[in-house]
């Protein structure tokens, strides 16, 4: 079969999707984080599901109207959020993407720019007030002081969570008032991120010297942490729900640090570039906060009207 698919004789194969996912998953497992290949794994199972529900099993029975037909049978009879299904599009058409590269089929099952579904049920995503903020670290700081420095660095660098617990010491630059990033989360042509760092988590980050030899941040044990972030997202929401703080989340972190700065007088492109997003378009979703000098600008549009 693989000489005819090479051949072009045939254009995709017979083979068992169980076997491709298989397959995938040992080509992804060298590539990716632990939480990327969870990630395809849960797509892979899924559509497996809904493949024996069909009554079909191999990647020749796989289309664009039988992927259609999964997305809408998960959208409404499995009631997945829009942002979900998005995640099932992007995961199958990556994995046609290594089929195609594997000889395995003539074409994608997606088209290169394929339609998502749209989002309308995402929950607004959620940024601290200085109020909120202050009242969220005087609490971790009196619960949990071992863990006060991790989210202290992880608001004021804006650095995504996988990216702090990697921080070594030796990419740690305190008296230069920098860290740099060297295997930045989403970019594919890894290119070193700087962060810039003030006075206060430069002082915070001196005082972990000794807790682990490799990395800034360590466990009570001195180990790395894990990629599994469950205990920091059950106790940043349990303090916040003990204030009355609702949908807060590891994420809002690193929203607060967009819009904090936006509040404080920072430009868009200065807060794009500490974000470290490749568009301002995706810094615009993290600003939620009333930016005073923009919309003293903006009510200069009032003179139309006179």
């Amino acid at each position: 079969e693989y000489s005819q698919l090479r051949g072009g004789v045939k254009e995709i194969s017979d083979m068992p999707y169980a076997g491709f996912g298989e397959q995938y998953l040992r080509h992804c497992g060298a590539r990716f984080s632990s939480e990327t290949i969870k990630s395809y794994k849960t797509t892979i199972d899924e559509f497996q599901r809904f493949l024996d529900k069909e009554g079909l099993s191999r990647l020749s029975d796989i289309d664009k109207a039988l992927i259609d037909r999964f997305i809408t049978y998960r959208r409404i009879d499995r009631n997945n959020k829009s942002t979900t299904c998005n995640n099932y599009l992007k995961n199958l058409h990556a994995q046609g993407e290594y089929a195609k590269k594997q000889n395995l089929t003539k074409d994608n099952w997606l088209p290169e720019r394929y339609e998502k579904v749209p989002v309308n049920d995402a929950k607004e995503k959620k940024a601290l007030s200085k109020d909120e903020y202050q009242s969220i670290m005087k609490e971790i700081k009196k619960r949990y002081p071992f863990y006060y420095p991790i989210f202290y660095a992880y608001i004021h660098t804006g650095l995504r969570f996988t990216e702090l617990i990697k921080q070594e010491w030796k990419d740690t630059y305190l008296d230069q008032g920098f860290l740099r990033v060297t295997k930045p989360k989403g970019k594919k042509n890894v290119e070193n991120d700087n962060i810039s760092l003030h006075e206060g988590v430069i002082e915070i980050i001196r005082k972990l010297k000794g807790r682990n030899a490799q990395y800034v941040f360590a466990d009570e044990k001195k180990n790395p942490f894990s990629q599994r972030t469950r205990k920091f997202i059950r106790r940043l929401q349990k303090i916040a729900n003990d204030l009355g703080i609702k949908d807060v989340n590891l994420h809002t972190t690193r929203h607060t640090f967009c819009s904090q700065l936006i509040a404080m007088g920072g430009s868009l492109s200065d807060v794009q570039a500490a974000m470290r997003h490749s568009e301002a378009r995706t810094t615009q979703k993290y600003i939620h906060k009333y930016n005073p000098q923009f919309n003293k600008t903006i009510s200069k549009l009032r003179g139309l009207d006179r």
